[in-house]
């Protein structure tokens, strides 16, 4: 089956990938995330219901029930994987992480990590797979709880931001710090009261908050991300989530990272940041759109 992925749009993935027998019946899917390992033998993916590992021509070799998401671990020999726990909490929700051994797919080892509202949504970890964090989201929050990957066993530091994002945070190269890139609200270029076909006013208008997060003393720095619109601005549709949100981001340097703007358009930001962040080129109020 082919699947389309959600980044800052909706790209088709290329080749087709088997399902397993609960998906196979479904007429559309979509890809969270993905994650290949460095000799691209193995690719995980984050569906709608449920995360698994295939092969490189779309064979299916590990599905996880309940799994929210997978990440290869350095080496490409193990996977990290996040489950759903059913079982009861006082508040939030319990998740599992299993380590996976890629060459017959048993779990070497289990874990559990508490997410508050909601189960966690994505795993992200380093880039030397020494920390992770787990996302949860619900409908008016966001945030994250971080683990030690060694040992996987909670840390201290922990995030939670009054939005529901949807892109997934990001760790700095030398893994001391995580970036998140928050979205602020729907039609952000007028004012809360405005309508989806409402033009803007025109000037200066916040259109996400980008937060910086020290994890060793557990601080965490907001950054406005802010662009100037000219008067009579308006999405080509204003009512898709593309246009609702920055996403990102992503990590190119050891201090630099790349975030896509509502118009499709990139933007290389540098650490440290401002207190405000503002994109001085104007922003387009068309962007391409992915083949349906």
């Amino acid at each position: 089956m082919r699947l389309r992925q959600l980044h800052h749009s909706w790209e088709w993935l290329p080749g087709d990938f088997e399902l397993p027998p609960d998906l196979s019946g479904r007429k559309e899917l979509y890809v969270w995330r993905v994650h290949r390992t460095a000799d691209r033998a193995f690719i995980a993916l984050k569906l709608d219901d449920g995360a698994g590992i295939w092969d490189a021509t779309g064979k299916l070799l590990q599905f996880f029930e309940h799994g929210e998401d997978v990440e290869f671990l350095v080496g490409g020999k193990q996977a990290l994987s996040l489950v759903r726990l059913y079982k009861q909490a006082a508040r939030g929700h319990w998740n599992g992480l299993q380590l996976v051994d890629l060459t017959d797919f048993s779990i070497q080892s289990k874990a559990e990590i508490y997410t508050p509202w909601s189960y966690g949504q994505y795993l992200v970890l380093d880039s030397k797979c020494e920390k992770g964090v787990v996302t949860w989201r619900e409908q008016t929050e966001w945030g994250y709880a971080a683990f030690d990957v060694a040992t996987l066993t909670p840390l201290p530091a922990s995030l939670a931001w009054n939005t529901a994002t949807l892109s997934p945070p990001a760790f700095a190269p030398d893994s001391s710090t995580v970036v998140c890139c928050h979205r602020h609200r729907s039609r952000w270029w007028v004012d809360e009261a405005g309508d989806w076909y409402d033009p803007s006013p025109g000037g200066l208008h916040k259109l996400a908050t980008l937060t910086v997060h020290e994890l060793a003393s557990n601080t965490v720095t907001a950054h406005d991300l802010l662009v100037t619109l000219t008067e009579g601005w308006l999405p080509d549709r204003p009512e898709e989530e593309e246009w609702q949100a920055a996403w990102g981001p992503e990590f190119v340097s050891s201090r630099e990272f790349r975030i896509w703007l509502p118009d499709g358009s990139q933007e290389i930001l540098t650490l440290p940041l401002p207190p405000k962040v503002e994109i001085s080129r104007p922003l387009l109020n068309q962007r391409p759109w992915p083949e349906p």
